[in-house]
């Protein structure tokens, strides 16, 4: 609360229904409604696997999660090893079962918590992984939030996070191109990489970040060492970085919208089975 300039007085947090699957040993997506009463700090996550109705088992059993406000539009859109890397990130490294989302994120001054009543609808989509034989997956959200007081919201902008696209390159080599989008102030880009849908840390071993303008282009990261990367991750988070994950942060906000094309150009130095990238990409909205 220190750190997000909060008073504790005007915070709750507290606790929404539990959710579980309705089969055994049977992935599902679930459902999960978000009030929409107050500013949106964070929710946290805690996922649980049992064979009884007393889970007991804490598992990291989350594919993939989605926040979708008004029915259609993204907040976050990450894999559940996207989610505890962006904790880790934040000094806040998760155990086994929990996860968190971010809205106020401490580590961007610019982000603001979310004003949920501006949304008709706040749903959170979890993919989970199928439980073991006769058990099921157990799914506890925890809310915390800010009461209005009369703030003027009218600059506030919400920290989206998500993944546009599953980009794979097959059994090729050298520099292949990766595309992002080019709306926001980018503050921050998580890589994943991957071999055949499987986390790699060998696949790629340099990274440029190349803006394009009709001016000319620009080399924000040249041909940089990813092995290099975790280091200076792990150096200033104090965490290594899962297999297969690296940060590129950019804390003042990259204005990606004043670039004509923004592309990350990763270097495979040996053939794989299909190299495969996925960016995390964190903006405001």
């Amino acid at each position: 609360m220190e750190k997000l300039g909060v008073r504790p007085e005007r915070t709750q947090t507290r606790p929404l229904k539990t959710y579980s699957s309705t089969t055994d040993a049977t992935a599902q997506t679930h459902y999960i409604d978000i009030p929409t009463d107050h500013f949106i700090h964070s929710l946290e996550i805690k996922c649980l696997e049992s064979v009884t109705d007393v889970p007991t088992t804490l598992d990291d059993f989350v594919s993939e999660m989605r926040l979708i406000g008004d029915g259609s539009k993204y907040i976050k859109k990450m894999t559940g090893t996207m989610c505890k890397e962006v904790d880790a990130m934040n000094d806040e490294v998760a155990a086994t079962g929990f996860y968190k989302l971010y809205f106020k994120d401490p580590r961007i001054g610019a982000s603001k918590p979310l004003p949920s009543w501006l949304f008709t609808s706040l749903q959170l989509e979890i993919d989970d992984i199928a439980p073991a034989a006769s058990e099921k997956n157990y799914i506890y959200v925890t809310v915390t939030e800010q009461f209005f007081g009369g703030e003027d919201i009218s600059g506030y902008r919400a920290l989206v996070e998500k993944y546009s696209k599953f980009a794979k390159f097959g059994a090729n080599t050298g520099e292949q191109e990766y595309l992002h989008e080019r709306a926001y102030d980018v503050f921050g880009y998580l890589y994943l990489m991957s071999d055949n849908a499987t986390p790699s840390a060998t696949i790629f071993d340099k990274l440029t970040l190349k803006g394009i303008t009709k001016e000319g282009e620009y080399d924000l990261l040249n041909a940089i060492s990813i092995p290099q990367l975790k280091e200076m991750n792990k150096r200033e988070h104090k965490t290594v970085p899962g297999t297969g994950y690296f940060w590129a942060a950019f804390p003042p906000g990259l204005p990606s919208h004043q670039f004509t094309s923004l592309k990350s150009i990763l270097n495979i130095p040996t053939a794989g089975t299909n190299a495969g990238i996925r960016v995390l990409e964190r903006y405001l909205l």
